[in-house]
């Protein structure tokens, strides 16, 4: 069992979702890692470069939870307290200092909702323009790379969103997922 999930599981009292929800966090955690992000997309591989990632794929998540008539409502709560939770414990392993962590998690958890914000107005819309945008100022902090990468992310979140739109309701609330392989939807949009 990894590190992150029996610091997860030692967190949360069990509860109906929590078993879900730290498998789907460990999902999007182990999905937002890969290096094909880092070297084909040039994310920045940066502490706020994995953090955006993390977010996004927290973010797919969430979108299709909500869409899960209410099954899922803890599995959601408990998916967000974890984000909250591996930050805080992230920072404190990187060497932030106690006093600050709580600043520093309140600055990220305010750039965290900003981003769900940005990424639901974003996904609305059909045209990819705006999703561009929202990566360009969010993964890229303003200043996105040359070339392609950007439109080649919105490609894979479109995709990754009608993917976990095919899922189950039980699969997704009981964390029996799998993201798409992001060096086909990288490499082939």
């Amino acid at each position: 069992m990894s590190t992150l999930i029996k610091f997860l599981k030692n967190l949360f009292s069990p509860s109906a979702g929590r078993e879900g929800a730290i498998t789907l966090y460990s999902h999007a955690v182990a999905q937002a890692r890969r290096a094909e992000f880092y070297t084909g997309l040039a994310v920045p591989d940066t502490l706020d470069g994995r953090f955006d990632m993390v977010v996004l794929h927290v973010y797919l998540l969430l979108d299709r939870l909500n869409a899960s008539e209410d099954l899922c409502t803890d599995v959601q709560m408990v998916l967000q307290e974890a984000l909250f939770a591996d930050l805080d414990r992230t920072l404190r392993e990187i060497g932030v200092g106690d006093l600050a962590v709580g600043r520093h998690v309140k600055e990220m958890a305010a750039a965290y909702f900003g981003r769900l914000k940005a990424y639901d107005a974003a996904l609305e819309s059909h045209d990819d323009a705006p999703l561009i945008e929202a990566l360009g100022r969010n993964v890229w902090r303003g200043t996105p790379p040359e070339g392609d990468a950007p439109a080649r992310l919105a490609h894979y979140i479109r995709k990754q969103s009608a993917h976990l739109e095919g899922l189950s309701d039980e699969d997704l609330c009981a964390g029996t997922i799998a993201f798409l392989d992001p060096i086909k939807e990288i490499v082939t949009s």
